[in-house]
């Protein structure tokens, strides 16, 4: 059997209505040299039995069997062992690619030369009307991809619209978790961390249907658990590999924006705001707070420490964020910002009023800040400190 060029990973689970027309648009990819595994998640629809009429037409299709459901993260893992290329895709089944998907990514590997080759996307409604673009559709390349670099800046965490060289995960030991959402989080930045290089070729090749029942549209205690659960898979590699300190910052970034697609679309699709998603945002925030003001204590004691706060109903030492040190617990202390710092913007030209708030910036009891004044020269000024 002749080895394909690209393996792509169809992973399916309850996507019986999508899953045709998801198949059918990577069939006539204009990319032939493939192979289709499509991995069966223990489905409880007629998802197999379509992939086994589709596989009758095209023997490119490869249908495996779970015998255990291991979640979405679980199955794209069996795909990746399974594929026989050097690089693999992967289209969800629910969604749907152009046929010039393959290929563009393909081209842009450039004969083996990158590791990551990135495309556009746009989000999509069940009837084909375009909801929205992507922020992927420029063309850019990062080679090397520099020591120092923030692996969650580099591009969005998705699997589904970027073509990887397989070697990543495996020669790595690198794999989604199972049975947790925010897998693609837990995973991409393990893998930034160890490519070497980056292309983006643009375009809107990938189509991402945006579903009322999908997961990223739903809320539910799962979704407050697992964003902690993919944060921890990070920062157990970050460990290992002694990264931990340098990407500390942005692991602390990472757990504040996470949840804002997740809650713009929750927020947009509830009728209920005052009741239910209320108390469900408010159980995100004391639970974001709470883990960025705790993790690192807890993650320095021994199981017997813990289980003694537990058990003993021991109150954590809060942390001073002046000091860095512990401080004795005390139930009504207010926890400070985690980063107090403030930047203070001035558009000078002139104003009789500038030296007066300059005074009242003087006054402020909060003292860790930096004003800089923009006046003069070039669109936004010559920007230069006032103290």
């Amino acid at each position: 059997m002749t080895r394909p060029t690209v393996s792509v990973i169809v992973p399916l689970y309850k996507t019986e209505a999508y899953v045709e027309n998801c198949l059918r648009s990577i069939m006539s990819q204009t990319l032939r040299e493939i192979e289709i595994l499509c991995i069966d998640d223990c489905s409880p629809d007629g998802s197999a039995a379509i992939v086994e009429r589709l596989a009758e037409e095209d023997d490119r299709i490869v249908l495996i069997r779970h015998e255990v459901n291991l979640g979405l993260g679980g199955a794209r893992n069996t795909g990746i062992r399974a594929a026989r290329a050097d690089y693999i895709a992967s289209v969800d089944s629910d969604d749907y690619v152009e046929p010039d998907f393959l290929e563009r990514l393909w081209e842009g590997a450039a004969g083996g030369h990158y590791d990551v080759v990135v495309c556009g996307f746009v989000r999509v409604a069940p009837d084909g009307e375009v909801l929205s673009e992507s922020g992927t559709t420029k063309m850019k390349v990062i080679d090397p991809i520099p020591a120092d670099h923030d692996p969650f800046r580099i591009s969005e965490p998705a699997f589904w619209n970027k073509l990887w060289r397989r070697s990543l995960y495996v020669d790595n030991d690198i794999w989604f978790p199972n049975h947790i959402y925010h897998q693609d989080s837990a995973t991409t930045p393990r893998i930034y961390c160890k490519a070497r290089n980056v292309r983006f070729i643009g375009g809107d090749c990938y189509k991402y249907l945006v579903r009322d029942d999908s997961v990223t549209q739903s809320t539910s205690d799962k979704h407050l658990l697992d964003r902690y659960r993919s944060v921890d898979v990070l920062k157990d590699f970050f460990i290992r590999e002694g990264l931990s300190d340098r990407l500390k910052d942005a692991i602390d970034d990472r757990v504040y924006s996470g949840y804002s697609f997740h809650v713009q679309s929750a927020v947009q699709k509830d009728d209920n705001k005052a009741t239910a998603m209320d108390t469900y945002l408010r159980h995100l925030l004391i639970m974001r707070e709470a883990y960025l003001e705790y993790d690192t204590i807890v993650r320095g004691m021994s199981f017997e420490e813990k289980a003694e706060h537990l058990v003993r109903h021991k109150p954590l030492p809060l942390l001073n964020h002046i000091t860095g040190k512990r401080d004795v617990p005390h139930p009504r202390r207010p926890l400070m910002p985690r980063k107090p710092s403030v930047l203070v913007l001035t558009l000078y030209s002139g104003e009789n009023e500038f030296e007066a708030a300059c005074a009242s910036l003087e006054a402020q009891t909060h003292r860790n800040w930096k004003h800089r004044v923009f006046r003069g020269g070039g669109p936004m000024g010559a920007p230069g400190p006032h103290y």
